[in-house]
């Protein structure tokens, strides 16, 4: 499966990673408990994502490399993400990460790599490296609130020789928020329009205002494995009358329902580069998938044998000439 995806493919230059869920009703000793998700109780696959197409996965039941445990003292969690960057084909990606993996120590690893993966996304504060510098200090006080809202501090790493250039920011906006990023060359306020109620007018208007630039760079760059998690969930087949109590039934699903989703994102990128118009909707194109597996003679696309047959022997004399 994941020589399949990988080879389908072109991948961009700004990917992301997360974990997606296989929700399971049965017993298993690797079932974890799983209480912030719809499917529930179930397995954890650690994904790289694009555009809603799944490139590469890795089981959280699966050990972890231990050879990069033992070379990079690098965590089991850390050690998967890096047996999957491994997999990627060319150099310099950036990689929008959540709070749970991201780290000062990883971004040095992700980057001493033969990628050279660059890696950007919120963070914690303790444990994850953040400088002393760029630390806030929480307020209580609803009246103290304003007076440091849209603070901004930032930091950045000279002198090291992997990974020269790592910029850490804190912001503080409801709470103080902490970003580690490889990929900022600059700090700044954009302008952003949005969509709000106007009560007076009883419609709705454009509203501007500001967002760090950092931050909507990994809002627009993070979501592509829960977008791909969605569009899963979206016409699925396991649903309630498939109660996936055997584990290799839901596992199973799951990755077949990944390949139609990638197979549906290909679907959609073929007409867009070709500027086409998209002649089915993903209901329609599960459904048509589906009609075809029942009655291959009925629905199955034909093929034009004589067309293809022509075209092969004007390539051929083409070639003889």
């Amino acid at each position: 499966m994941a020589l399949v995806s990988q080879s389908a493919i072109f991948l961009g230059r700004d990917l992301s990673w997360d974990e997606q869920t296989i929700g399971f009703q049965g017993n298993h000793r690797d079932k974890q408990r799983i209480t912030y998700k719809k499917e529930g109780d179930g397995f954890l696959v650690d994904c790289i994502c694009s555009d809603e197409y799944t490139y590469a996965f890795w089981f959280r039941h699966h050990e972890a490399s231990k050879i990069l445990i033992q070379t990079t003292g690098c965590s089991p969690l850390h050690a998967r993400v890096l047996a999957l960057i491994s997999q990627l084909p060319d150099k310099y990606y950036t990689f929008g990460m959540d709070n749970l993996y991201n780290s000062a120590k990883f971004c040095r690893l992700a980057y001493a790599t033969r990628q050279k993966v660059m890696v950007h996304g919120v963070t914690r504060l303790t444990l994850r490296g953040i400088p002393t510098i760029v630390k806030q200090e929480e307020v209580k006080r609803k009246s103290e609130l304003e007076l440091v809202r849209h603070t901004v501090k930032a930091a950045v790493l000279k002198g090291d020789e992997v990974c020269s250039g790592l910029v850490s920011v804190s912001l503080y906006d409801t709470k103080h928020v902490y970003f580690l990023s490889m990929v900022c060359e600059n700090i700044t306020w954009i302008k952003k329009m949005r969509q709000v109620y106007n009560t007076q007018e009883l419609k709705r208007i454009k509203m501007p205002f500001y967002r760090l630039n950092i931050v909507d760079f990994y809002n627009n760059n993070m979501g592509n494995v829960d977008l791909a998690h969605q569009l899963r969930n979206h016409y699925c087949i396991d649903t309630s009358w498939h109660r996936n109590r055997k584990w290799w039934w839901s596992i199973w699903w799951w990755g077949f329902q990944v390949l139609l989703t990638n197979s549906y994102v290909c679907y959609i990128k073929y007409h867009e580069m070709l500027l086409t118009k998209l002649p089915l909707t993903h209901y329609e194109f599960i459904k048509q998938v589906a009609l075809a597996w029942i009655n291959k003679d009925m629905y199955w696309p034909k093929d034009d044998v004589a067309a293809i047959s022509k075209k092969g022997k004007q390539r051929m004399i083409t070639i003889e000439i």
